[in-house]
């Protein structure tokens, strides 16, 4: 299983929390608690570990063959495709109102709404002087370091980067 990689009750497990048919331990039930259809295994580790259950990997492994819950690795099925956006100079791709392309107004957003503004002023006076999207590859570590290290944005950060990595890859077929 990968990091990434998110899990969901079934309803044999909604079922075993809501009845308490003593089906599981008390372990086993912790961890069911922790699967929301949201966390992935990174997120559910964490808090199992404040739970002080280490072995929460295999857990999930048991809890999975067992039928109590199901996971969902990959990515999600992709939606209908948005019409193309025409491209503009410079290889930035079309901007907002604000001047700044998508991608830009991505990576500030989610700056302001997961970090201490102060603490990533430089990076955020940086991504906006951006030209191109391009030159925004330049700033996916510092801008993800930044996220993850938020007490707001650690539970975020690996779906927030899989959508910037999105708009970076449109942003280049649009060049190209």
């Amino acid at each position: 299983m990968r990091p990434h990689t998110v899990f969901y009750k079934t309803a044999k497990g909604q079922e075993e929390l809501a009845q308490r048919r003593g089906e599981l331990s008390l372990r086993d039930r912790r961890v069911l608690m922790l699967v929301n259809g949201e966390r992935n295994l990174a997120e559910i580790g964490q808090l199992a570990a404040i739970a002080r259950v280490d072995d929460y990997a295999d857990i999930l492994g048991n809890l999975s063959t067992g039928g109590y819950v199901q996971y969902e690795g990959g990515p999600k099925a992709p939606s209908a495709p948005s019409p193309a956006p025409t491209q503009s100079a410079g290889g930035v791709a079309p901007t907002s109102e604000s001047g700044l392309s998508e991608t830009q107004e991505f990576m500030l957003t989610t700056l302001q709404a997961f970090t201490n503004r102060f603490r990533v002023s430089k990076l955020v006076d940086d991504i906006s002087n951006v030209d191109s999207d391009a030159e925004l590859r330049n700033y996916l570590e510092p801008w993800y370091d930044a996220i993850a290290e938020s007490p707001e944005g650690i539970f975020r950060a690996d779906e927030l980067r899989a959508k910037l990595l999105e708009k970076l890859l449109a942003a280049e077929k649009r060049v190209f």
